[in-house]
């Protein structure tokens, strides 16, 4: 690993560092600092990553005193103008992420049974303002909202809509709610459901039943966007413009624009930021003549959004994401080699050994985060999944660019993924039939792999990290 990593990526990781370090209290900050001071007198790009790691701690101690500081409305009656941003359920109530008036985010919880508006609506409200929900039924509110800078609840007793958002942005929301009345053609809610999340990540329409099944069977990263739609979508974009004779650069120029506009789109979570990240920067590196660093993509892409919020690290959606990509790059390459001595059919080689590597890695965040791993459904689950999530993928995107354009084209293209789609539910249900009947055997797997991923990590990761620096300073 140390061969492949550029050293401006460990920059980046000491940067990082110094971010998290804001969690710490200062002493301990200070003091740990000052040994990786000492350390490093003789090697000037150790001084230079201990000078990041202090003005990440600084930034990332600012970052969280302005979230943290914005406590939102006062706590009582409420009665102002919101906006509404994307939506999420739980306990048969509907939610929003919104914005008051003044800026301040909170949660906005409908009264049960209420239609929650398009994403993008601005309304008045009346209501009432209170502080999130402790840990309940498994489920820390307050935690949760907290990593997104949300310290209020509001509780909406009647919502008038008043009109729209404009600008760049409103243009993306009247793109993604003609999408997804297009994908209404795909045939069942479920159907239509899983084609909205695969392509812009709206899988609000799924039946519990369907999510759990999805979950259980180890597929639930198909309803979160991710790299490969950002790729097929730069893809598509460069295709287009060199057919139609735009040169290189324009091109690229072109593929980062709709890369921005597909992340507004889906939404900021942090699997679709980092893919954001990661394939901007590609198309960028591209545009400069240089060879775009995989690791050096993800660690800037980790930077970026810890920066912005630090309390990002402890979102299971973070977790998950740089866990699996940060298993593709390292883990994924070594099992396909062993999978060479192996009878097994060549084409599936590769996806096999990506689908464990991300599984291996995965697996302990999931057992910690939500008690349930799934290791021994997800492999078979997810090579029985290979030849439909590309084809909804490509389906979705297609219908959403031509929804705002011809309803009607979009409909009928739509309508194509009715059977890959229902494919891909039996796909997942039977993964969950597998995984009831494997639960006592993945506990010790999990922990087994746990213990073995460490390992790897401390041979591949630490300890090239401590080396590297006195390595590069020598052969300079």
């Amino acid at each position: 690993m140390s061969r492949k990593v550029a050293p401006i990526t460990w920059l980046v990781v000491a940067w990082t560092v110094g971010v998290l370090a804001s969690f710490l209290p200062p002493l301990a900050a200070g003091g740990s600092l000052l040994v990786a001071l000492i350390a490093s007198r003789r090697s000037p790009l150790r001084l230079v990553g201990c000078a990041l790691v202090a003005l990440g701690c600084v930034c990332g101690t600012t970052r969280l005193a302005v979230i943290d500081g914005d406590t939102g409305p006062p706590l009582g009656g409420y009665h102002g103008i919101i906006e509404l941003g994307d939506g999420w359920h739980g306990a048969g109530t509907a939610r929003s992420d919104g914005t008051t008036a003044d800026g301040h985010p909170v949660l906005v919880r409908l009264r049960r049974g209420a239609s929650e508006p398009a994403r993008g609506t601005i309304a008045l409200v009346v209501g009432t303002v209170t502080a999130p929900r402790g840990p309940w039924h498994g489920f820390d509110e307050a935690a949760w909202l907290a990593e997104r800078g949300v310290h209020r609840v509001l509780h909406v007793r009647s919502l008038r809509v008043l009109s729209r958002r404009g600008g760049a942005r409103g243009v993306v929301d009247l793109v993604r709610e003609r999408a997804l009345v297009a994908y209404r053609a795909a045939g069942s809610a479920d159907a239509a459901a899983v084609l909205g999340a695969i392509a812009i990540g709206a899988d609000r329409g799924l039946s519990t039943d369907g999510r759990d099944a999805f979950r259980r069977s180890g597929l639930a990263h198909l309803l979160a966007v991710s790299g490969g739609n950002v790729a097929l979508l730069v893809v598509a974009v460069l295709v287009i413009a060199w057919t139609v004779g735009i040169g290189r650069r324009i091109a690229m120029l072109l593929a980062i624009t709709a890369v921005c506009c597909y992340v507004e789109l889906v939404g900021p979570a942090p699997s679709v930021v980092r893919a954001g990240i990661a394939g901007a920067l590609a198309c960028t590196s591209w545009l400069v003549s240089r060879r775009a660093d995989s690791w050096h993509l993800l660690a800037v892409g980790a930077a970026l959004i810890l920066t912005w919020n630090p309390r990002s690290i402890t979102d299971p959606g973070f977790q998950l994401s740089f866990a699996a990509v940060a298993a593709i790059l390292l883990l994924a390459p070594r099992l396909r080699t062993a999978l060479d001595g192996v009878p097994f059919p060549g084409p599936l080689r590769a996806p096999a050994a990506i689908t464990a590597a991300c599984t291996i890695a995965t697996a302990p965040i999931s057992w910690l985060r939500f008690g349930q791993v799934n290791v021994i459904a997800a492999v078979p689950a997810n090579l029985a999944a290979l030849p439909s999530a590309p084809l909804l993928l490509g389906i979705g995107l297609l219908a959403a660019v031509l929804a705002p354009v011809s309803p009607d084209t979009a409909a009928a293209i739509a309508s194509t993924a009715r059977w890959p789609a229902e494919y891909l539910i039996v796909v997942a249900r039977s993964g969950a039939w597998v995984d009831d009947r494997t639960a006592s055997l993945e506990v010790p797997l999990v922990i087994a792999l746990g213990c073995a991923g460490l390992l790897l990590l401390y041979r591949t990761v630490v300890v090239p990290w401590l080396r590297w620096p006195t390595r590069f300073s020598r052969s300079t």
